[in-house]
């Protein structure tokens, strides 16, 4: 006869069954027995709450059975090493098919409890995870989307721990020094900073981590070809629900050409400093110009001129006692000498009010041939004194010019005086006019000593002197030609020479017409 437990024994074993069924019943986890084969042969009731099914429903089946097929290798080799050995526990996660058709998550723990007396049967808990999950694949596929953001962008970018421990670089690091993604390490920095950088950056990153403020730093980071450009690093702390740094995010963008620009810009703005100072200078220098051409005109001119006066009264007899002749080839020496510094602060006098802008031309229609006849009229007799003559190349044409007359009579006067003084007796000077289009073009021309290839470049000059055989004889200070240039150019037009040693020289003046229409001949 079987051997029957004491009652009391025999209602402690009921009542401890009771207690591990209700257990059972009330966990939101499946527990069930599995004999050797796989079978269910004990489920509790939450396996409604996990898979949907009344347990009677799953008595008989095996997990194998109902498994998604992807995952089905998998748990077939966890199996075949659970049932190996007496206390075998394998832990598992799987799908399986619901009972409203879906597939859903399993977390499962088996123990295999086959040995055991009691027990006889393999132990499993079966957890639905599905929810967690969704979670976790949302989350691998927000990483998955973050990091391709990140090594799509031109940024470098990285990510630290909440420590600071840097624990990610994105490929721009790697293509930008050179070093392999893997070998990019928070302490190869040391070779990615320049060295002037290196310690207040970490003493600067340090203090971020400690008070979780913002990373804000600019610094120079060194390229594969070993040049160093300027970087903009930028490092804000990720926070959980409590507000804690769990990690953090930072990108380091190039401003290397910002940089330059800035430093371009202050170059600028220092050169505009000096500028504005000078110009400040050229005012006061202006302005002490101008003073000095009021005293010119008053101080230096004035006696010279009262001199001239006098002079001349004592050489027309206007002295009351005769003057000696020994006396009076002093007086016109002086007289002559007394012209001649005339002369010199005259021409120093126009260059100045040229150079000041102070000369306003006084345009009115004029016809230039008329004006060139009148020059030459005046100066006919210190030419017939030279033994020279004037000629015209052609049949004068008229052309009429919109002219400041007594200007553009100054210069014409300075060009011919010029071309007679340094032309030998019985020399030529050849006069024209030719109208085109848009302009009248005068030409003298002489057959004087002629002027070299580089002389020709600084006539116009100031002060511009050139060596000829006639130069010590007829003197000059220079700045005649150089005035007529500025004059002809307020006239909107243009001088110019063409000479050779030896055979003379050519001075052109160009002036816009008055009007566009063709020359006439003069009568």
């Amino acid at each position: 006869m079987p051997k029957t437990l004491p009652v009391e024994q025999y209602n402690t074993l009921i009542q401890s069954e009771e207690r591990f069924r209700t257990l059972f019943a009330k966990s939101t986890d499946a527990v069930q027995l599995l004999d050797e084969a796989g079978h269910i042969i004990y489920s509790s009731d939450s396996v409604k709450n996990v898979l949907g099914y009344d347990p009677s429903e799953v008595l008989g089946l095996r997990p194998l059975d109902y498994a998604h097929p992807d995952d089905l290798p998998e748990f077939k080799r966890q199996y075949a090493r659970l049932l190996k050995k007496e206390g075998v526990r394998i832990d598992v996660e799987y799908r399986v098919l619901h009972k409203n058709g879906s597939w859903v998550w399993l977390e499962a723990t088996i123990v295999n409890h086959l040995q055991n007396p009691v027990i006889n049967a393999l132990v499993g808990n079966f957890r639905n995870i599905t929810k967690r999950k969704e979670i976790e694949r949302a989350l691998a596929e927000s990483e998955a989307r973050l990091r391709f953001m990140a090594e799509s962008m031109p940024q470098k970018i990285f990510t630290a721990d909440a420590k600071g421990f840097i624990n990610y670089f994105n490929p721009q690091w790697s293509e930008y020094t050179g070093i392999p993604i893997g070998k990019i390490r928070p302490e190869t920095f040391g070779e990615i900073l320049h060295p002037n950088d290196y310690e207040e950056n970490i003493k600067t990153w340090n203090q971020s981590i400690a008070t979780g403020d913002p990373f804000v730093y600019e610094h120079r980071f060194r390229a594969a070809n070993g040049k160093y450009r300027w970087h903009l690093t930028r490092a804000r702390p990720m926070r959980d629900a409590k507000g804690n740094i769990i990690s953090w995010l930072g990108s380091s963008t190039d401003i290397d050409d910002i940089k330059q620009a800035q430093r371009r810009q202050q170059r600028l703005e220092r050169q505009k400093a000096v500028l504005t100072e000078q110009r400040r200078q050229l005012v006061e220098i202006n302005k002490a110009k101008d003073e000095f051409i009021s005293l010119a005109s008053h101080q230096l001119r004035t006696p010279a001129t009262g001199v001239k006066q006098y002079l001349a009264m004592i050489l027309e007899g206007y002295a009351s006692v005769p003057v000696p002749d020994e006396i009076r080839s002093m007086i016109e020496i002086a007289y002559e000498s007394n012209e001649r510094q005339l002369k010199i602060v005259d021409d120093l006098l126009k260059v100045a009010y040229v150079d000041a802008g102070k000369i306003r031309l006084e345009e009115e229609k004029y016809d230039m041939v008329r004006l060139l006849k009148d020059v030459v009229r005046e100066h006919d007799s210190v030419i017939r004194g030279r033994k020279q003559k004037v000629a015209w190349a052609n049949k004068p044409s008229q052309g009429t010019v919109y002219i400041d007359v007594h200007l553009m009579r100054m210069v014409l006067e300075n060009i011919i005086d010029n071309a007679s003084k340094y032309s030998p007796e019985g020399k030529t000077i050849t006069l024209d006019v030719e109208a085109t289009k848009k302009h009248l073009i005068v030409s003298i021309k002489d057959e004087g000593v002629g002027i070299g290839e580089e002389d020709c470049k600084n006539l116009f000059k100031k002060f511009s002197r050139i060596d000829n055989p006639l130069s010590a004889i007829v003197g000059g200070t220079g700045l005649g030609l150089y005035w007529a240039k500025q004059v002809i150019e307020l006239h909107k037009g243009k001088i110019a020479v063409k000479s050779e040693v030896g055979k003379g020289s050519t001075f052109t003046i160009k002036i816009p017409l008055a009007q566009q229409t063709t020359a006439k001949a003069a009568d």
